[in-house]
């Protein structure tokens, strides 16, 4: 028994750990433990900043392809009408000439916000709306009609448009710096402002757009009598030319020249875009006012750059000698801007002398062609950057300012955007960014090398 019993404890006394190797391995342990503590951590935050990036770019995202699909339905509805500056006489050579009533204007926010002059903004026109804007009409089917029912009860102006979803609509895109909209009970708190840099989409009700309009003769008398012109002279013109301010734009002057396709710095916008561009209060306690048919697509969009071109075939159909670089991107919209009542490209007819109808004030010049191709480019921050930036109305970030202004091959484009890009990088707050870019097709482009 005393031999089996020692037996015993000499073979537990084997099996059993002493203190120093259960403190070493508490110790590994330990540490094994901190790095798959350290390792699981660090997972945790690359996947949660990859989500949060997720998010924070997803309404970019989502802004950028609804955007790109309503420009791919952009059209003007063109037509072949017949001209003779002397209609009175009996003759059989009429000039024919492609009209359309609707528009296609894109290019600087700033010159086309310009005249007349947006009131009640928190800066300057340029600081209010950087980068570029586009504004053009398509069968959105888009009303505000109220709901209501007739006098006799039958359906009422609620369902007047029911059934016609592809009415003609104007809509636009531009970039705004400034607070966001807030009810008034909001604002009575005395909530601090938010400054952000937002997508926005500007959408015309059908039954508020004017471009189309008839004139009335309460119209035509007004316009005499401040243009000095006789009715009949008014009554001869196919469409009535004006400006916001209800002058006679008797030579429609547009955004960009005939010639060179440079932005004119006399721009006048047409008469339509009076209702289109309507600001008022966005409550009763606001300062500034906005615009009244425009909502948010959505926040921290530092800048969109609209590239109206030529598709690769048909580049250097408008210089002389002819061109097949597939770099020059620019000879459509050498400034970015793009103005469908305007002559793209100088012709013989232009320059001739004597009885020439383009000469004639009495009917502005138009191309009434859309781009083949828009190149659409979108710049987004997250909102984590933007807070840290704490923008203010005064001294908002000017990255975008001396950009984009001039192109003529693609180096010049991608000069710009590396630009950008280095002002982001260069920034204190280390904003993180995305670039969305996009070659939008408009199907109703009928452009050719002839045109």
């Amino acid at each position: 028994m005393k031999t089996n019993l020692a037996s015993i404890r000499r073979t537990s006394g084997q099996r059993a750990f002493t203190l120093a190797e259960v403190l070493v391995s508490s110790l590994l342990i330990v540490v094994i433990m901190g790095f798959l503590l350290a390792t699981v951590t660090q997972t945790q935050k690359i996947w949660a900043n990859t989500t949060t990036k997720v998010a924070q770019f997803q309404a970019a995202r989502t802004a950028f392809e609804s955007m790109n699909r309503r420009l791919g339905q952009a059209t003007l509805n063109t037509y072949w009408r017949a001209w003779d500056g002397a209609s009175s006489s009996d003759r059989e050579n009429f000039y024919f000439t492609r009209r359309g009533d609707l528009q296609f204007l894109s290019g600087p926010t700033k010159a086309v916000f310009k005249t007349p002059a947006l009131t009640e903004l928190e800066g300057s026109v340029a600081d209010v709306f950087p980068g570029h804007s586009m504004f053009f009409f398509g069968p959105f089917g888009y009303t505000e009609e109220p709901p209501g029912t007739n006098d006799d009860n039958s359906l009422g102006s609620s369902t007047r448009f029911r059934m016609v979803d592809s009415l003609i609509s104007a809509t636009g895109y531009f970039v705004e710096f400034g607070d966001e909209k807030r009810p008034d009970f909001i604002s009575k708190l005395n909530h601090p402002k938010k400054y952000r840099y937002r997508l926005k989409e500007l959408n015309v009700p059908s039954e508020l757009v004017t471009v189309m309009r008839q004139p009335t003769i309460t119209d035509l008398v007004k316009l005499v009598d401040k243009n000095s012109i006789t009715l009949r002279q008014m009554t001869e013109q196919f469409v009535l030319d004006q400006d916001e301010n209800l002058d006679l734009a008797e030579y429609y002057p547009g955004l960009t020249d005939p010639t060179t396709r440079a932005v004119r710095s006399g721009f006048k916008r047409p008469a339509w875009m009076k209702v289109a561009l309507f600001r008022e209060k966005t409550g009763t306690t606001d300062a500034f006012s906005g615009f009244r048919f425009a909502r948010n697509m959505a926040d921290n969009i530092i800048a969109v750059i609209i590239l109206p071109k030529l598709a690769e075939q048909d580049r250097g159909s408008l210089q002389k000698p002819k061109k097949t670089d597939p770099e020059l991107i620019g000879e459509l919209a050498p400034e970015y801007a793009f103005d469908s009542w305007r002559k793209v490209k100088p012709s013989t007819a232009d320059d001739a002398s004597g009885d020439n109808w383009l000469k004639d004030k009495k009917f502005p010049p138009r191309d009434c062609v859309l781009p083949p191709v828009v190149q659409v480019t979108m710049v987004a921050i997250d909102e984590p950057s933007a807070a840290r930036m704490e923008y203010t109305p005064t001294a908002p970030p000017k990255w975008t300012d001396g950009l984009f202004v001039k192109v003529t091959t693609e180096a010049d484009y991608l000069r710009d955007l590396a630009e950008l890009e280095k002002r982001l990088r260069l920034d204190p707050a280390k904003p993180a960014y995305r670039v969305f870019t996009n070659d939008v097709v408009i199907r109703s482009s009928k452009w050719t090398q002839n045109d």
